[in-house]
């Protein structure tokens, strides 16, 4: 059997675009525009947010993008995880934040960490290279461990509240 010198060919992403040579923290040519498509689709989301009209409901700003009602909201009167981001997002949007928080209280750490990662992805495409971490597992596990921990609590936070109502004003 012969032995092969360097890296085993079988493993060689290069065709892929991943190689990144020696520098592990080196992206591609192959890789590089297309970090931009995040980064222009979070803008794509503020021009979005700025162009709606936030709802006085502080639910409902999404239909004015054609899309249905929130059916756990129609069903239950309960608001579902992301019941008045799109709210949040226009209040935000124009930098009213107490009514940002108050429409959906994940909407302002949410999209400041969109925010925060498509400048980081701008930032890594223009380098070339990986800015800040030694690979894309840890940004990777923050950003959807954060964004999904956030939207958690802050659920959990309004089923509380929605409960409280119903006891409060009774059955």
């Amino acid at each position: 059997m012969i032995a092969l010198k360097g890296p085993n060919p079988r493993m060689s992403h290069a065709g892929h675009g991943l190689d990144h040579g020696t520098d592990p923290r080196r992206i591609s040519t192959f890789w590089r525009p297309l970090l931009l498509i995040p980064a222009l689709a979070g803008l794509g989301i503020w021009w979005m947010a700025f162009s709606l009209v936030p709802s006085p409901n502080r639910v409902g700003t999404h239909t004015q993008l054609g899309l249905a009602k929130c059916p756990t909201m129609a069903q239950t009167g309960v608001p579902c995880p992301t019941c008045g981001m799109t709210t949040a997002a226009a209040w935000l949007a124009r930098g009213h934040f107490r009514d940002s928080i108050r429409s959906n209280p994940a909407g302002l750490p949410l999209f400041g960490l969109a925010i925060a990662a498509a400048a980081w992805l701008g930032l890594c495409s223009f380098k070339g290279r990986i800015v800040g971490f030694d690979n894309w597992d840890r940004p990777l596990a923050l950003c959807s461990g954060g964004l999904f921990s956030i939207a958690l609590t802050c659920w959990a936070i309004r089923l509380s509240q929605a409960a409280q109502h119903v006891s409060v004003s009774g059955p």
